[in-house]
């Protein structure tokens, strides 16, 4: 299919160009996705927001209620030859995108029923698809809908010719991405695009909260190749913005976070540490156990140790597709890379271990990586986690369900009794959804919130035509009001409150994710609702009045050896449909469903409720996520399971230390470029972990946060936050701006010294951000004719900008009085401050869980580890180099 693209003159290269974001900062080759359009046609428009000096009777009245000024029609005799021109040479599909369509939608109509005229299949108008204010994420999402729409149509035109009487009397439903149910009338390529889970993330939040009402939910999806989670709480939980396939989208979706881990990740040993993925065996090869020669994967380790039982597997393995799941093949591929690991470890002075130890550590290792992102969508926006419930399903989520819950410190699990395929059984518990939305753009003032209301009923009415569910006593509404700050780009999508109240709602959220609030105005960008029929009757039903009365002698299907926390266990297996309500199974046992497998582990009891789903009490710690074989405080000993696990942790503070940054920070420059970066450092300064950002930045801050604790010495007190940027003291070019927060030994640590904090920090973090313009003789960064520091901008060999908890505002106008953008200078500085803060929050939660001894040790194993995996990477590079006739020597010794 080949697509035509309209947009303003000037602007042909406006979607390609996209926005300033680097995705894979560390790519060494970048590849950009393509576009999916073939042509671009230009159109000679122009519309503006009136102004205060313009004629009254030049002014046009937009959707949004704004006034307008239109300065030039498109002339559509000139645009028929062109577009006749691209349909002669195949372009079937036209997407159109003018820059106020969303507003004033007349000229993208009349450019649309032109191309239809002209015998184009499909037309996407940017206003339909979804009239929002930024132009270049409602076009992408315009032109997908323009590129996946008519396939989609294609699709369902041929499914229905499969009936006799085409399904022209059947209602035909389709999931959408933002969890509601659509006709086909309406469903299209923009609202496709995560349709398969968030039928998963209906059929958990529906399941669940008829099981266990009144609590919130987090869901945990494990398949083969990734793992799906989110978050649901008396509603879903929604986004406007997505990116899919390294394109922005702007389109109702649910919040859904997904990681490269699932059953089918493979399995690494490299430098000392245990890895596991990005990199997925696939369903073919696949893992060791399919009988394919694939690769040992998180399945093939979850079968050594007996959480898999060939003999109730389906035989569709091998060859001829009748074998059972290979059990010797898989062990004797683990002999393997457990005889390479413990020659690592023989040679670097290690103690060796097993072949199970092997197998756990890995699964350990995916379970903490799976864990990243259910933190994203909890701690990481302020919500804790131990008051969740953890819903579980997919084919591999019951295996690892009470490990996660023990990680994350989640005491019950809600399994449901088709959790393996509840992805598509969310699909028939959906409610049919109509989402209709218009732009506002405009500061909020409570004085309009009438107009407001009018809006909400407009688009109200028009959801219901299009649910035909006007008379509907069950019909649910949802109205919302699209937030941001003025001069930020992450808008919130608020409900409308009991008391009208939006401004106190918007503060309360935006305070709980990010722990502060911003004196500026606050920007309406959309009118939302939301208009949800549910079905007349749903296969949602309890089982109890089937189930014969509770036998407390159900015999197991068989019992068989389960390696568990760190020892073999004989573990009853039991088939679910056997077991009747209100039955316990107290861990460690094995629950065989009919398309999952869950396994119970030890301090774990499984009870059945009515409905037939499996809910599972969560009694203490997994051992395997404690101390490292066991060894007390005073015997800390290397351990490369337990070094993988840190390492994830510390990645995984600095990154959500990032996503605070970048969602709370005003400039272009962090927002949306992500100039910035955020680490970990040890007591000295030393750089233990970083999140994937700006290499200059990391390479540098490790000497600026030395500097700085040479600086302050004794010096510093628990809320005291430092600020930097000079070049001779750890610094980059002085737009770069580097904010250090020192971390001290918490209460309740029982190495920490008596009292509440200790004399010096023990554990720093810090970020560094670009700002826009620090006062230099020119706007922006390194001015060319500058010959001197001072004419870069203001240089700061070390400040506190927070001094026991006080945000240092006089001072910092001060500092930054030559900054023509002195407002966001202080926003950027306040947001790196919230960044750091995060950062703390959840070190100071690990030094407890963990002992500040051992957080320390492992920080150091974690700088071996970096040593060892650069010099050999260098010596592997030298080898190359050999190979392709030089001389192989790269500076400095290699071992």
């Amino acid at each position: 299919m080949f697509m035509l693209n309209l947009v303003m003159v000037e602007l042909r290269c406006l979607l390609e160009i996209g926005n300033q974001t680097r995705p894979d900062i560390f790519a060494l080759n970048i590849q950009r996705p393509s576009p999916l359009y073939q042509q671009v046609i230009e159109v000679d428009e122009r519309v503006r927001p009136a102004q205060p000096e313009d004629d009254s009777s030049l002014l046009s009245i937009g959707n949004n209620g704004r006034e307008y000024v239109v300065e030039r029609c498109p002339d559509l005799e000139v645009l028929r030859p062109l577009l006749h021109q691209a349909h002669s040479d195949g372009c079937s599909s036209v997407a159109v995108v003018l820059a106020h369509g969303y507003a004033y939608p007349h000229h993208e109509e009349q450019i649309g029923k032109l191309a239809v005229s002209l015998g184009f299949d499909h037309c996407s108008l940017s206003h339909q698809v979804m009239p929002t204010v930024r132009m270049v994420p409602r076009g992408a999402t315009t032109v997908i809908n323009a590129y996946l729409t008519p396939v989609i149509q294609k699709y369902i035109d041929s499914f229905c010719a499969g009936f006799s009487d085409g399904l022209r009397d059947t209602e035909l439903l389709f999931m959408a991405s933002n969890g509601g149910l659509l006709e086909r009338s309406v469903f299209n390529g923009s609202r496709a695009l995560l349709s398969g889970p968030a039928g998963g993330v209906v059929g958990y939040s529906q399941t669940c909260s008829l099981a266990m009402p009144n609590h919130a939910i987090v869901g945990f999806d494990m398949g083969g190749t990734s793992t799906d989670v989110s978050r649901y709480a008396d509603g879903y939980e929604l986004s406007q913005n997505g990116v899919v396939a390294g394109i922005d989208i702007q389109a109702p979706q649910l919040q859904i976070h997904t990681v490269a881990a699932g059953g089918g990740s493979r399995l690494f040993f490299r430098h000392g540490m245990f890895e596991v993925g990005p990199e997925s065996a696939g369903s073919h090869p696949g893992p060791v156990c399919y009988r394919k020669n694939g690769f040992l994967t998180v399945t093939d380790a979850n079968l050594v140790l007996g959480r898999l039982q060939p003999e109730l597997f389906p035989s569709i393995f091998g060859p001829h597709e009748d074998q059972p799941l290979d059990l010797t093949g898989t062990r004797s591929a683990f002999a393997e890379l457990t005889e390479q690991i413990n020659c690592w470890l023989q040679d670097n002075d290690r103690a060796m271990i097993t072949l199970e130890e092997v197998a756990a550590g890995f699964i350990d290792v995916a379970n903490e990586v799976m864990a990243r992102p259910i933190r994203a969508v909890s701690v990481q926006r302020g919500y804790a986690l131990d008051e969740h419930v953890l819903a579980c399903f997919g084919g591999a989520g019951g295996q690892h369900a009470c490990a996660m819950a023990q990680k994350l410190g989640i005491e019950t699990i809600f399994i449901q009794r088709h959790a393996g395929i509840l992805s598509a059984y969310g699909m028939g518990v959906a409610s049919r959804v109509s989402e209709q939305q218009e732009a506002a753009s405009e500061v909020f003032s409570s004085q309009r919130c009438d107009h407001f209301e009018q809006r909400f009923n407009a688009l109200v009415t028009q959801a219901c035509a299009e649910l035909g569910c006007d008379n509907d006593a069950r019909m649910d509404i949802e109205c919302f009001l699209n937030l941001r700050y003025s001069g930020t780009d992450n808008a919130i999508m608020v409900q409308r409150p009991a008391d009208d109240d939006y401004l106190r709602e918007f503060g309360a959220i935006y305070r709980r994710e990010f722990g502060f609030e911003l004196d500026i105005p606050v920007v309406v960008d959309d009118v939302r609702v939301r208009v949800s029929c549910p079905p007349s009757r749903t296969p949602l039903s309890s089982i109890a009045d089937t189930l014969i009365e509770i036998s407390s002698d159900t015999m197991p299907e068989l019992v068989t050896d389960c390696y568990l926390a760190g020892a073999w266990h004989r573990a009853p297996v039991y088939r679910l449909e056997a077991l009747s309500a209100g039955m316990q199974i107290v861990g460690p046992a094995l629950i065989i469903q009919q398309t999952a497998t869950i396994v119970v582990e030890t301090q774990c009891v499984a009870r059945i409720n009515v409905q037939g789903d499996v809910i599972i009490d969560v009694v203490g710690r997994n051992a395997a996520d404690g101390d490292a074989n066991g060894e007390g405080e005073d015997c800390i000993d290397f351990d490369p399971v337990q070094l993988a696990l840190f390492s994830q942790r510390f990645i995984s503070i600095a990154e959500q230390m990032g996503y605070t940054l970048q969602r709370t920070a005003i400039s272009t420059n962090i927002k949306e470029r992500c100039d910035f970066s955020c680490a970990v450092f040890d007591a000295e300064g030393n750089l233990v972990a970083n999140a994937p950002h700006t290499p200059v930045h990391l390479g540098a801050m490790s000497e600026a946060v030395r500097h700085q604790i040479e600086l302050f010495g004794d010096d510093l007190f628990e809320g005291d936050v430092l600020v930097a940027n000079h070049p001779q003291h750890g610094g980059s070019h002085l737009p770069d701006i580097t904010v250090i927060t020192p971390l001290f030994s918490p209460c309740g640590d029982e190495n920490a010294e008596e009292g509440c904090v200790g004399k010096r920090p023990v554990l720093f973090v810090a970020n560094r951000g670009h700002h826009a313009d620090i006062g230099g003789i020119t706007p922006g960064s390194m001015p060319p004719f500058s010959r001197t520091l001072s004419e870069e901008g203001c240089a700061i060999t070390g400040l506190k900008l927070v001094s026991g908890g006080q945000f240092q505002q006089q001072l910092m106008e001060q500092v930054f009085g030559g900054s023509r953008r002195l407002v966001d200078n202080i926003s950027d500085l306040k947001a790196q401050v919230a960044a750091n803060q995060c950062g703390v929050r959840l070190l100071t939660e690990m030094i407890i869980d963990k002992g500040l001894e051992r957080v320390q040790v492992y920080m150091t194993f974690l700088q071996d580890h970096a040593e060892r995996a650069v010099r050999q990477s260098l010596q592997k590079l030298a080898r190359r180099l050999t190979q392709q006739g030089g001389d192989g020597v790269v500076c400095g010794p290699l071992c």
